[in-house]
């Protein structure tokens, strides 16, 4: 996947003030610095609704809706690290929307990452594990699901977030 960020008040590379320390890594670790001719792409109007929002879309037959999912870069790179640090931590549950609703609802006891949440995903993290909710593709795909999955750092959040899914579900 290939992400063009353009922000005109700074360069994320030169000044990720605006993000957390996992992010900055995360972007220090992965991020690749490119040429880009302004003049060669989209307009300002045609960026991210001129308010700063992260938009997914699709184009093809059938065009699906433009969809706000972050309210900025910074959400959309905070996720992106966040996605990137759960690679290396125990997956216990990668569900798609069964059992969805009472997670989510079960999540409210969990400390919600707002840093890394945007109108379409929510992250929540506690005890040593993570919890992700995505309903982008359902919006962005009418007729599809909305997702969920558990990460857990190590053994003893592995097993906290067992437990949580237990509670959830009973």
């Amino acid at each position: 996947m290939a992400l063009l960020i353009v922000e005109a008040v700074r360069h994320i590379l030169d000044d990720p003030s605006g993000l957390s320390p996992r992010a900055a890594h995360f972007l220090r670790q992965v991020a690749e610095r490119t040429s880009f001719e302004l003049s060669d792409g989209p307009t300002a109007d045609e960026l991210l609704a001129g308010d700063g929002a992260v938009v997914y879309c699709f184009t093809g037959p059938g065009s699906s809706p433009v969809v706000p999912v972050f309210p900025g870069v910074d959400a959309l790179l905070e996720a992106g690290a966040l996605y990137h640090d759960c690679a290396t931590w125990i997956p216990v549950s990668l569900d798609d929307a069964p059992g969805l609703a009472a997670v989510e609802a079960h999540a409210a006891r969990l400390t919600l990452m707002r840093e890394a949440c945007g109108y379409t995903e929510r992250w929540w993290e506690q005890d040593g594990f993570r919890l992700h909710v995505w309903r982008t593709f359902a919006a962005v795909f009418p007729g599809a699901g909305a997702r969920w999955a558990v990460w857990a750092r190590d053994h003893a959040g592995e097993l906290a977030a067992r437990s949580f899914l237990t509670q959830a579900r009973t």
